[in-house]
This record gives C-alpha cells, sequence and structure tokens, in this order.
C-alpha cells in the first residue's frame, strides 16, 4: 500500500475520460424518479434490511458500490466516519481493507453513545429493528484488525481523531489519503 497504487482523480471539465464523466454527473440533480425512489428507500426504512457478510450495513447498495469504487480506487490510509450507530459501514470499509491488503488502512468511527447501545437502540425500532440473528460488526475479527471507536460527540473528538492520524503516520508513514464520510445527526430544527 503505497500512495502511487492509487491512480490519480482529475477533477477537471477539460479532460474526459470514461472514469471523469460519472464525476460530471454527480453534479446535476438526479431526475424525479430518482428522488421519489429515493424518499421511499428512506420513508419505508428499506435501507434497514442491508447486510454485508452477516451484519446489518444501514446503506444503500448503491452508496456500497460507490464506495467500494472509491475505497479501490483512493486506497485510503485512514475512513473517518461520524455516525457510527450499529458500525455496519465500518465494518464493511475494513473488510474491503482486508480484501485489498490494505493492512495499515483504519476505520476510525464515532458516535455518541457505546456499541451495545446502539446495537440495542430502542429509538428506531419501528422504523429499523435490531437484527436480532444479524452478527454485531464490533465483534468480527475484521473490526478488531481495522476499526478503532470513539465514544462521544464528534464536534469534540476533533483533537483525538488528528493525535490517531498523526500517530498512524508517525508509526506507518504517508501510505494513502485520509477519507471522511459525514452520517451523525439526522434531525434539524424546523
Amino acid at each position: 500500500q503505497t500512495p502511487n497504487t492509487a491512480p490519480e482523480f482529475n477533477f477537471t471539465r477539460e479532460h474526459h475520460s470514461s472514469d471523469d464523466r460519472g464525476l460530471s454527473a454527480l453534479a446535476k440533480r438526479p431526475p424525479s424518479w430518482w428522488e421519489e425512489r429515493d424518499r421511499a428507500f428512506e420513508e419505508q426504512g428499506l435501507f434497514c434490511n442491508g447486510r454485508w457478510l452477516g451484519v446489518q450495513v444501514l446503506q444503500g447498495p448503491e452508496d456500497l458500490l460507490y464506495f467500494q469504487q472509491v475505497v479501490v480506487r483512493l486506497r485510503p490510509q485512514i475512513v473517518v466516519e461520524t455516525g457510527t450507530y450499529r458500525g455496519g459501514l465500518a465494518f464493511y470499509f475494513a473488510t474491503l481493507f482486508l480484501q485489498l491488503g490494505l493492512i495499515h488502512s483504519r476505520v476510525l468511527t464515532l458516535d455518541t453513545f457505546d456499541m451495545e447501545s446502539n446495537h440495542h437502540n430502542l429509538d428506531n425500532h419501528l422504523l429499523c429493528p435490531t437484527c436480532d440473528d444479524c452478527a454485531k460488526a464490533h465483534e468480527t475479527e475484521a473490526w478488531r484488525r481495522h476499526v478503532l471507536f470513539f465514544q462521544g460527540n464528534s464536534m469534540h473528538l476533533a483533537g483525538d481523531v488528528k493525535r490517531f492520524i498523526t500517530e498512524v503516520r508517525e508509526q506507518h508513514g504517508l501510505l494513502g489519503p485520509v477519507l471522511v464520510t459525514l452520517d451523525t445527526q439526522h434531525s434539524h430544527d424546523s
């Protein structure tokens, strides 16, 4: 795993390789049928049905597909995830690291609640019940090898995150970029 193993992204509009065309499409507003599908997906809790190697992953399949493409291309040394909840996405990244041989890559995941409380969170049971037959992400080998969980408000953990990134880079060198995924507080003031 070295910085040279990941191809460079070219975000300029002048160059249009087959890989770049998808990036410009992301800047456009999605068609109305996609917005309707996305709204139904969220409102009906369909995201709760996702599983990855027996672990509940609360993401849409398209999100996972595109996350995988980003990880393969960028080969991040660290993924920072705010909003762990049941740990499915952190587990997903950890399994990608295992598959790709990214032995020094880590997922740093942050949540206000501890992993056991999140697994049995009663706030979302009507929308997204606990998957009793699912493996717990934080009890897997992939998690033990690649994931570090920080409990607390992500806004207050910035110093800890920065220290961790510095420590990893001092220990292993600069092996790849830091990828950040923000999936934390889902409420807003009206």
